[in-house]
């Protein structure tokens, strides 16, 4: 809609010094002319002291919604730069500045009373002399009048400007979809799409079953309607059957014409399997490695492992040194996008995902509205509780985790593991599985160690646990590990690091990924739930198989490891 604004203020909004705070020295004001010639009539309008100009004369006095007038007037700025704008009508009106579109509100009107040019502000380029200006006003049902003007730059003037001109005239919105769509979240009975369009636009996902239907909208609401303030976008779709193909697409709303806009690209997406089928997924994490290394292996994944028959795959969290969107689509993509099927993709929050300037945008992609970052499904005959394990590090000033303080969240989400258990879909469940970046036992003892015994112990160690589990698994330590059942003893490859578990009892085993900085630099889990058996593999990227393993219903373990690893731990024996 602003296409020929776009360069001269994103030249001016974000010039150095604008970054940073706003640099009121970049403002001037104008002078205005009284005198406005109204397009088509010999005489002009004159505005009073205020900038307010009475226009009903020229609609006869009989304004109405499908009467337009063109006033034009000139105003005086004493160097170039940005002058704050002020302006109203009644009812709706546009504003160009030297033939360039400055300011609409056509669309939606201005909903400001009583008219004046308090009611809406723009921070439009103007140039030293005299610029032209000129307003096209369509009357409201009541009255036609205008009120144009330049304000003083103020911080109060300055957060009036319109929130649609300070993100959509720099990129006006339009019915584009720019993030592809990811499917996270999968249930049985659904998931949820996140995805990204081209500015501020109202959108929902349409779904119908692969074999043809009627196609049904879930649409992303706020307060029962349709939310038009984002551009990132995380919707549920939800009373769908298990085990079954659906197509997907995204809508948007055309707010020039108010239709529903469908795009182009259909994506498939499978509900996970219900009890009594097989499942089966892929898991891994700390993916911390530049584009150029990590693609080739996430690659090898792919070939090897025939990710792209899996009912999900999990990131177990890291998806680099710092959380952006960028990082995001490098790690997941590869490994959830096969041309229009989308594998859905469950996120464990990692503690790099606490870090970063765009921290806070791993809620927008993963974490649906009145949800939390921990939560539980299930699938097939397993019950899978994925955890947040906080961060590893104190709040060190200078750094981005120095202002995290997940202390009360922890807390919360002990409270709610502690209900999850004393579900009877926890209880019933064959295999119970926990994931999580950081695991209660990681070889050496470190903070997130601590914080996951903290959550966890009292629920799940023991010879008579209150909540038995047979697997976490888990990332963080960068180093392939894998405990044994009820010892203080560990397997990992012969590598430097620590060896120490604590004396805690644990009937259940916890393996975690190898990550950066290894002689295995990454790692993943094919893990397999089929009748009595939860088959798990650690595999690299070139195929090679590092360890298989085996979990029974009441824990004990089959183990079958590769010849790389050895065992750690005080003379225990493998059990």
């Amino acid at each position: 809609m602003y296409k020929s604004l776009v360069a001269a203020l994103c030249a001016a909004l974000l010039a150095p010094g604008m970054t940073a705070a706003v640099d009121a020295g970049k403002f001037v004001e104008g002078e205005f002319s009284k005198r406005w010639s109204v397009d088509g009539f010999q005489v002009p309008a004159e505005a009073d002291k205020s900038g307010y100009v009475d226009l009903l004369e020229f609609v006869d006095g009989k304004p109405s919604s499908d009467k337009h007038l063109t006033c034009r007037s000139t105003f005086t700025a004493p160097r170039d730069g940005l002058m704050l704008l002020g302006a109203g009508a009644d009812w709706w009106f546009d504003i160009s500045i030297n033939g360039a579109p400055a300011f609409s509100i056509m669309d939606v009107g201005n909903a400001d009373f009583p008219i004046s040019i308090n009611n809406q502000v723009a921070a439009v380029p103007v140039k030293a002399g005299i610029n032209e200006i000129s307003v096209t006003v369509r009357s409201g049902s009541n009255g036609c009048s205008m009120a144009v003007g330049a304000l003083p730059f103020t911080l109060e003037n300055y957060a009036k400007i319109d929130r649609r001109q300070r993100i959509s005239q720099l990129f006006p919105p339009s019915t584009v979809v720019l993030r592809k769509p990811l499917a996270i979240r999968p249930e049985t009975t659904g998931c949820a799409l996140t995805f990204g369009t081209d500015g501020p636009v109202p959108s929902g996902v349409a779904w119908r079953k692969k074999d043809g239907g009627q196609w049904n909208t879930a649409w992303e609401l706020l307060h029962g309607q349709v939310a038009a303030n984002r551009t990132d976008h995380l919707i549920e779709v939800e009373g769908l059957a298990p085990d079954t193909e659906y197509e997907l697409r995204v809508t948007m709303v055309d707010q020039d014409s108010w239709t529903e806009v469908a795009d182009a690209e259909t994506f498939t997406v499978k509900t996970l399997p219900a009890a009594g089928n097989d499942l089966r997924f892929f898991a891994t994490g700390d993916t911390q490695f530049n584009s150029r290394e990590l693609q080739p292996m996430l690659g090898g994944f792919v070939k090897n492992c025939n990710i792209s028959s899996c009912d999900f795959i999990i990131h177990l969290g890291d998806l680099d040194n710092r959380f952006s969107y960028q990082e995001l689509s490098d790690a997941l993509d590869p490994l959830s996008r096969f041309n229009s099927r989308l594998i859905p993709v469950v996120q464990a929050r990692g503690n790099h995902e606490y870090r970063g300037i765009e921290r806070s945008d791993f809620a927008k992609f993963f974490v649906p509205d009145n949800r939390l970052t921990y939560y539980a499904f299930s699938a097939g005959d397993a019950f899978i509780i994925v955890l947040d394990s906080g961060e590893d590090s104190g709040r060190e000033a200078g750094n981005s985790y120095a202002f995290n303080f997940p202390e009360q969240m922890l807390a919360d989400e002990k409270a709610w593991l502690a209900g999850v258990i004393e579900s009877q879909e926890f209880k019933n469940a064959k295999f119970r599985i926990v994931l999580s970046h950081g695991a209660p036992e990681d070889g050496g003892n470190w903070l997130m160690a601590d914080t996951m015994r903290e959550m966890t112990d009292g629920f799940f160690t023991g010879k008579t646990p209150k909540a038995r589990i047979h697997l976490w698994l888990s990332g963080h330590i960068h180093r392939y590990l894998r405990t044994i059942p009820g010892a203080a003893a560990f397997l990992s490859p012969d590598d430097t690091g620590a060896s120490q578990l604590s004396p805690v009892d644990r009937p259940y085993t916890i393996a975690s990924v190898s990550g950066p900085g290894r002689a295995i630099a990454l790692s993943g889990f094919n893990v397999t739930v089929s009748g009595d058996k939860l088959k798990v593999e650690a595999v690299t990227p070139d195929g090679e198989l590092l360890d298989a393993f085996t979990v029974h219903p009441d824990g004990s373990v089959d183990s079958r490891p590769g010849p790389r690893l050895r065992l750690f731990g005080p003379g225990a024996a493998e059990k």
